[in-house]
């Protein structure tokens, strides 16, 4: 081929073909490469709100740890009010915004800047679609009308029923995550520990009744102020199903002024004393020894606590003995005897395998039980007050279950 020859036209053509074959093949990867871009930034917001999901649900389920942690604790009112509200804030004490009639706000029990998003700052922003709110709120769960708390008794065909039983709550929040929110309702009741006692003061050898000490058996309130008197000012504090003062299985004896209140009046003698704080709790006795926990020869620093007092180890061989002082609250299960002076508060329930001794003006809400041995004695200004509510109250605290029973994400 000469230098200057023209290449002949088939080649031209050949070559022309190629280019528009490489500009195809480069168009469809451009494409291939713009899809598969596409897609991987789909994916990625799609992980991204899925990961937003997955910590808002666990945020929300938080939310319910700590409403059904101040339901236990009592910081949640349980006055029988079926239009009663909690609202817990996230906000420090003292911060939390004033509500309406019917409404209680707490301020958040999580650390102080740590907060997780399972509540509001302020009042609540109500979402249209669903009416919740986005504050961290616990409700009775009552009838539409709001008159009629509905209860839980495991005992009853069916369980949930408004007769009997523990009150159920509705706890509603929502988990807060970037733009992602859920919803969770859940449904609990808290099992309460209910002491079945026979009187204010319940014993099983005589104990002796001197001086001014007042015993009143007649059901008190649960917001029964500390240092109530007995007779007179307790008054004002009865309730439903009152008990003798003292009951006993042996006769008892009173002296001086002392008084001894009650339906039925004043002592009463009976038979069935419990075997042991088991029986009185309704519990096996292995459930209350797993329960009240290991045995110590001294008080704890807790005020409100399960106490189990042993000297030595051995169960029920009544050996030790022990000075109750100051306020506190809760089980006191002491295997030997106990004694209270002037200034003693105790609210909740005092077991003692040995006698009781209590002098000077010591006070008590709740109620004694004492097996004895000697015969123990209540002297001086000593006021011994019943109260189903607080013995319930205070053990609930410290070992009443929550069970769930409803929860589900709206």
């Amino acid at each position: 081929m000469k230098p200057n020859a023209s290449i002949p036209s088939h080649h031209r053509s050949e070559r022309g073909v190629a280019l528009i074959i490489a500009l195809l093949v480069l168009l469809v990867m451009s494409a291939v490469a713009v899809v598969m871009m596409s897609s991987l930034n789909s994916e990625t917001k799609l992980t991204g709100y899925s990961v937003r999901q997955v910590e808002a649900l666990n945020t929300a389920e938080a939310g319910v740890t700590e409403a059904m942690a101040r339901i236990r604790n009592g910081d949640v009112v349980d006055d029988g009010n079926p239009r009663k509200v909690t609202q817990i804030f996230l906000q420090p004490l003292g911060s939390v915004p004033v509500l309406g009639v019917d409404s209680l706000a707490l301020a958040t029990g999580q650390p102080a800047g740590a907060y997780l998003a399972y509540s509001n700052t302020a009042k609540a922003t109500t979402f249209i679609s669903t009416g919740v709110t986005d504050v961290l709120t616990i409700k009775y769960k009552t009838n539409a009308a709001r008159t009629l708390i509905y209860k839980y008794d495991k005992t009853k065909s069916p369980p949930e029923q408004t007769a009997t039983g523990d009150p159920i709550f509705t706890i509603d929040v929502v988990g807060k995550a970037g733009n992602v929110s859920k919803h969770v309702h859940a449904e609990v009741v808290q099992l309460n520990i209910i002491a079945t006692v026979k009187g204010s003061v319940e014993t099983d050898t005589d104990i002796k009744l001197n001086g001014n000490g007042d015993i009143c058996g007649f059901n008190h309130d649960l917001n029964t102020p500390n240092d109530t008197s007995a007779p007179a000012a307790c008054v004002a504090y009865h309730v439903a199903n009152p008990l003798p003062g003292v009951w006993g299985t042996v006769p008892i004896g009173g002296g001086g002024a002392s008084t001894q209140s009650g339906s039925p009046a004043g002592i009463v003698q009976g038979a069935g004393f419990p075997a042991g704080p088991w029986e009185t709790l309704g519990m096996s006795q292995a459930a209350f020894y797993s329960w009240i926990g290991a045995p110590s020869n001294t008080f704890p620093a807790a005020t409100s606590a399960l106490v189990y007092l042993d000297n030595d180890g051995v169960a029920q061989n009544n050996s030790g003995s022990w000075s109750l002082s100051g306020t506190r609250s809760g089980l006191v299960y002491a295997d030997g005897s106990m004694g209270m002076n002037a200034g003693s508060v105790f609210r909740g329930l005092l077991y003692c395998e040995g006698d009781i001794s209590m002098n000077g003006h010591a006070w008590i809400i709740g109620g004694v039980v004492s097996k004895g041995s000697s015969g123990g004695k209540i002297n001086g200004g000593m006021t011994i007050l019943y109260s189903s509510d607080v013995i319930k109250s205070e053990l609930s605290k410290l070992g009443g279950g929550m069970f769930m029973l409803a929860w589900r994400e709206v």
